[in-house]
């Protein structure tokens, strides 16, 4: 074979070489980019994750103080019905018992009108009498 045919062939065996080195090399290089990219992909998926579980929290902390928020103002206004029911309670009683005692002062004031009513009426009768009795002299002074 000629020396100029095998040179060529050793050429183009060298560059086939090279070629497949380099397309070696490239296809690692591709490799290692998409490997890179899927990596920063997941990076990002993660990051994105994170941050929607750290939402969810923060809205489910503010729910959990929303609702214990409405149940303390349903407790307050609970109570504070419950404080009106009992000082309305509280009046009625005070305003029945009230009524009572004056009723009962009424009715004792009759009956101290009444029984005095009936002394005088008894006095007048003892003095009818006294006089008869005793020749005019009045109940009040002896006898």
């Amino acid at each position: 074979m000629e020396p100029i045919v095998v040179t060529a062939i050793a050429v183009f065996v060298t560059l086939y070489g090279y070629c497949s080195y380099c397309l070696e090399k490239l296809q690692f290089l591709t490799v290692l980019r998409t490997m890179n990219l899927r990596l920063e992909l997941q990076k990002k998926r993660a990051r994105e994750i994170i941050e929607k579980a750290n939402l969810e929290a923060e809205t489910k902390k503010r729910e959990a103080l929303l609702e214990a928020k409405e149940e303390s103002l349903k407790a307050k206004n609970e109570f504070e019905r419950k404080v009106r029911r009992e000082e309305q309670n509280y009046r009625s009683t005070k305003k029945r018992v009230l009524t009572k005692e004056e009723a009962t002062d009424r009715k004792k004031v009759k009956h101290l009108r009444n029984v005095k009513l009936k002394l005088n009426e008894r006095e007048a009768e003892l003095e009818k009498k006294g006089k008869k009795g005793c020749g005019g002299a009045s109940f009040k002074t002896a006898c």
